[in-house]
């Protein structure tokens, strides 16, 4: 009996918790696949002939696509505080007019993230640098 109660409670907890809608973000994970929709400083993330930019998260790697290239590192998560970390990347040569540098700025410029609906928002500070889409399974 003192187990269903506290599993109940728990339970109450948590949904009260992503009920909050200033509460949600802290509740949702951007564990997964992201499409990128929007990059900071570049009007339009699809170049004919280029891949379309994504990120996958894990909760402690990420592995991206620039839309050209690949790359991946260390990803430390505190909340809802982001901080990418160096790691490989491939070298080919890229005819996307600025993309993929400007992917790369804003990845490590960011620090924090938020959800708009849903949508997965990283920034820096209060600056919107990245919007994603979750991927469709």
């Amino acid at each position: 009996m003192k187990k269903i109660f506290l599993a109940t409670m728990v339970a109450a907890l948590l949904s009260a918790c992503c009920s909050s809608r200033s509460a949600q973000s802290a509740c949702r994970s951007i564990v997964g696949e992201w499409t990128v929709e929007w990059i900071e400083g570049f009007e339009n993330v699809a170049v004919e002939g280029e891949g379309t930019p994504a990120v996958t998260f894990e909760s402690d790697k990420y592995y991206s696509y620039t839309g050209c290239n690949r790359l991946s590192g260390s990803l430390q998560l505190d909340g809802q505080n982001i901080r990418f970390g160096d790691g490989p990347m491939t070298k080919m040569a890229c005819n996307d007019r600025g993309r993929e540098q400007k992917f790369m700025e804003a990845i490590f410029a960011a620090d924090n993230f938020a959800f708009d609906g849903d949508a997965l928002l990283l920034r820096s500070g209060q600056k919107t640098v990245m919007r994603l889409a979750a991927k469709s399974k």
